[in-house]
């Protein structure tokens, strides 16, 4: 993730992106990787910033957006960080 009004990210984002990708990973829209709904409700953020789904009440469902319980590490063009 990039600030937007940083002076010099325009000019590095290309050669970053083309490195990462080089490196195996993908290029996700931040919507595809973040479980939605309410924090602490939906979802909770732990120590390290990562953040779950939150456990479901019922068993075998999911939270929106996510699944039981699981993080969602960032995404690489395998499936694996």
């Amino acid at each position: 993730m990039f600030h937007n009004a940083a002076e010099h990210t325009p000019a590095a984002l290309p050669g970053i992106l083309e490195y990462l990708i080089g490196q195996g990973y993908s290029v996700v829209p931040i919507s595809q990787i973040i479980v939605k709904g309410e924090c602490n409700k939906d979802y909770t953020i732990d120590h390290t910033g990562r953040q779950k789904a939150a456990k479901s009440t019922t068993e075998g469902s999911t939270a929106p957006g996510g699944s039981s319980g699981t993080e969602n590490p960032p995404t690489s063009s395998t499936g694996a960080a």
